[in-house]
């Protein structure tokens, strides 16, 4: 197959729908498919069976940029018409649109997919109900795009809640690379190791974390907290550790590398993720895929990973039900944890191993061509 993909991917753009791109890209070329990425924040490369390539804009305000982006991707798939199968778009925003414009203009007849990558507040659902032109969207999405995929719950209720018919539907998750794991028989220890990998953001809820962090040393329970990671709320967060006589059991570890990333998580005995909203974050599949037990948020996705048998799950901005949960784990110990963490890591292979994700994509992919030849 050819396919194109609509997307920003690194280093050019870092995000989980970001890398999730890439990592489609690059498993899709490596089964032996052309794929060629475009966006507008790229850095061109190219690689066998694999193009990255920039699509040009105009940075002189958001107006300027969108409409050149929509230009400049028109133009694209007027002259790539005759050289793509499959359309794939990582976003139901300006790629999307762009793309449904493409085939509504051009009357072009390839299979179109996009996936909207979070749910409630930043979410494509809630910025296409907020806008003036929600009909228009809508009505072109569900005209010319063949299949929405939806990788939550959550995100599947929203698209359902816009108007588009379960039929439009698929539900492919995110994926993880599963890395090899060293056999971990360093000794258990009495102050269990927690970590945080990500943004230090308003959506991450990391207040809250270092607030229920709080309440679990007022019950003189022993833990170190990692935050692996940089962001614009650092030096907040600093001074909230300060504030809460935490500074010898909560740390700023800054950003490393993801090979360093990976090292950390293969020290820790527990992963933490305390969003505030996600899509499926990729954090916490590259966790379980590191054998790591973990609590998190009810928020999207993060409710489709953690079940009772390898972690908990906590309401969103609640520092007690953290605490609670926090408290949980490290009255059981590092060896329990270890074993549920076996579990995780049996679940990441199982459902959300990269492999497995591509595979499924490339099945869709298949359907939704034999459709089109049985159409035309």
């Amino acid at each position: 197959m050819r396919i194109l993909i609509l997307a920003n991917v690194p280093p050019g753009a870092v995000g989980g729908a970001e890398v999730q791109a890439l990592h489609l890209a690059r498993r899709w070329a490596a089964s032996g498919h052309q794929v060629t990425v475009a966006g507008h924040a790229n850095q061109p490369l190219v690689e066998e069976n694999l193009s990255i390539r920039r699509i040009p804009t105009i940075r002189l305000g958001r107006p300027l940029r969108a409409a050149s982006y929509l230009v400049s991707t028109l133009g694209l798939l007027w002259t790539h018409r005759n050289d793509v199968d499959v359309i794939y778009c990582r976003f139901l925003k300006e790629q999307a649109i762009a793309a449904s414009l493409g085939k509504l203009l051009f009357g072009l007849k390839h299979p179109l997919i996009a996936c909207p990558a979070c749910a409630s507040i930043g979410g494509e659902a809630e910025l296409i109900k907020a806008s003036r032109f929600r009909k228009l969207l809508t009505s072109l999405f569900a005209r010319e795009i063949n299949t929405i995929n939806t990788m939550s719950s959550a995100i599947r209720s929203e698209m359902l809640d816009l108007g588009f018919t379960p039929e439009k539907l698929s539900n492919i998750p995110n994926g993880v690379v599963i890395p090899p794991l060293p056999d971990r028989t360093c000794p258990a220890s009495s102050t269990l190791k927690i970590i945080f990998v990500g943004r230090l953001t308003h959506q991450k809820g990391l207040d809250t974390l270092i607030k229920a962090a709080h309440l679990v040393r007022k019950r003189n329970c022993a833990f170190q907290l990692n935050l692996v990671g940089d962001g614009p709320l650092r030096q907040e967060l600093r001074s909230l550790i300060e504030k809460l006589d935490l500074v010898n059991h909560v740390f700023l570890d800054g950003p490393v590398s993801p090979m360093e990333v990976s090292d950390k998580l293969l020290g820790a005995d527990l992963f933490i993720l305390p969003s505030r909203f996600e899509g499926m974050p990729g954090a916490l599949l590259e966790a379980i895929a590191h054998g790591l037990p973990a609590i998190a948020t009810e928020v999207s996705g993060s409710e489709e990973i953690v079940d009772a048998s390898i972690g908990w799950t906590v309401p969103v901005d609640d520092s007690s039900a953290l605490a609670d949960a926090l408290q949980n784990a490290i009255g059981l110990g590092s060896i329990k944890l270890r074993a549920m963490g076996g579990k995780s890591r049996k679940k990441a292979l199982a459902q959300f191993s990269a492999d497995i994700v591509a595979e499924r994509y490339e099945k869709l992919f298949i359907q939704l061509l034999q459709r089109k030849s049985i159409d035309s």
